[in-house]
């Protein structure tokens, strides 16, 4: 049986080959560059997920916050203004529209950590009442929308995965002694 599925790993339901020349940590700039992904449709960036089904929704989730969005738009002031402003009112239009553009970007960002939390509640329900035929639908929202929302310039290059397993402050030998009561209690 592993050798029927070695033997078939390239070949895709559709006809189509797998693409195997592209790694997870080729296809995560792909996503997050606003110049390529546009060029890419929905089926394409799905297609990007399942490079590495395990893998890629967890780079995304860890570089997603590396991105630089694109900028939203503030509103522009016409000729006028520019010249009736005293550098005061400019300081301030600017301190403003700084605020704005902050704002704006920290909504998106925050939509993008939505759309991954969403995305952990599904793999849980797909793995645990084995709904495969969800998996699309759960690289749309781990790895798709997400890599939309905050595309714009990458991550720059892209970081593993990181798993934290206890906060540094637990791990200072001063705490030492809570650190073991806690894993005896822990241990049943």
């Amino acid at each position: 049986m592993r050798s029927l599925t070695h033997i078939l790993s390239p070949v895709r339901l559709d006809a189509g080959l797998k693409n195997v020349e592209l790694g997870p940590f080729e296809v995560i700039p792909k996503l997050f560059n606003a110049l390529e992904s546009k060029n890419f449709t929905l089926n394409d960036k799905i297609d990007f997920y399942f490079v590495d089904g395990n893998m890629v929704p967890l780079l995304v989730q860890d570089n997603y916050l590396h991105c630089k969005p694109n900028p939203p738009r503030v509103k522009p002031r016409t000729k006028g203004e520019e010249d009736l402003m005293t550098l005061e009112s400019f300081c301030q239009v600017y301190i403003y529209n700084l605020i704005i553009l902050t704002i704006k970007i920290i909504l998106i960002i925050k939509q993008a950590a939505e759309y991954i939390s969403m995305a952990d509640e599904m793999s849980v329900a797909i793995h645990k009442e084995q709904e495969w035929g969800l998996s699309p639908a759960y690289a749309v929202l781990s790895t798709v929308a997400p890599s939309a929302i905050v595309s714009g310039v990458g991550p720059g290059p892209v970081m593993f995965p990181r798993y934290r397993t206890a906060p540094p402050s637990l791990s200072t030998p001063q705490n030492a002694p809570s650190l073991s009561s806690l894993s005896l209690h822990l241990n049943w």
